[in-house]
């Protein structure tokens, strides 16, 4: 898929915001959610000076925060300037569906004494790795569901569009995966965290008309293993296959998949 020679592209800050805000009231309308009225918005960096320490943290170029429990949306200029603005679009409309999963907490509850930890004997510090290895499997799926979220309200093209431009790992990334190889519980939390991104790009794939995401993600993570590719696509299959089960046993079923192939 391409970006159409007519799309209008973000020029400035002033152009970023307000495309933002457009945006939000499009999607608010649409999905019935009044966003528009709660939403904080800050541009950062600005665009007249480099990213600095305050907002390394702040690293996907569109995500929403919950500082002092008030949504806030945050949008790094260096990364959205010079792009179209369907970019930008497609990852607020992420952070927007992801918004409305919040405001549904019992669907996604998960008791990890009841659900995870019966599933693999074990005591001490590997608990609380366990714990950081489920809470990454639950970011994923939360994150498929909300993709389902934005296909379903028309936004599966921007999503294609987002993912295709923010895609690329960085040769750290890749550093990383190599130095951890031979670590087998290293490796499945790092993929446990891959997964986050490699879930909802399944959704958009399916959609016919973006399709090719799925290998496209592939040609940018060539460094790694196949194994570990295959567990990915296992782990992107679960929710489909366990459409009718709730949110804990699908990620209980998850963290079964990545227990088998690398924990034991």
């Amino acid at each position: 898929m391409f970006f159409p020679s007519d799309a209008p592209r973000i020029e400035d800050d002033q152009t970023l915001e307000t495309h933002a805000r457009d945006f939000i009231e499009a999607f608010s309308h649409r999905t019935g959610r009044p966003f528009q009225s709660r939403l904080k918005i800050e541009i950062r960096p600005p665009a007249n000076r480099h990213a600095e320490d305050e907002d390394a943290a702040i690293r996907p170029p569109v995500v929403i925060r919950m500082p002092n429990n008030e949504p806030v949306l945050y949008l790094r200029a260096d990364n959205l300037l010079g792009q179209p603005a369907s970019v930008m679009e497609g990852g607020l409309a992420m952070e927007l569906a992801g918004m409305v999963l919040q405001q549904q907490p019992d669907n996604f509850r998960l008791n990890f004494e009841r659900e995870i930890l019966p599933l693999f004997d074990t005591a001490g510090s590997a608990v609380q790795f366990l714990r950081r290895l489920v809470m990454h499997l639950e970011t994923g799926l939360k994150r498929f569901k909300a993709a389902q979220l934005a296909i379903d309200a028309g936004y599966g093209a921007y999503l294609f569009y987002y993912f295709y431009h923010t895609l690329q790992p960085s040769d750290e990334d890749r550093r990383h995966y190599t130095h951890l190889t031979p670590h087998r519980w290293m490796r499945a939390m790092y993929l446990a965290q891959k997964n986050s991104v490699h879930m909802p790009l399944t959704l958009i794939d399916e959609m016919g008309t973006a399709s090719g995401m799925r290998e496209f993600w592939q040609s940018c993570h060539g460094y790694l293993m196949p194994e570990d590719v295959a567990l990915l696509v296992e782990l992107a299959e679960i929710p489909g296959r366990l459409a009718d089960r709730s949110f804990a046993k699908q990620v209980a079923a998850m963290f079964k998949k990545v227990m088998v192939k690398l924990l034991i």
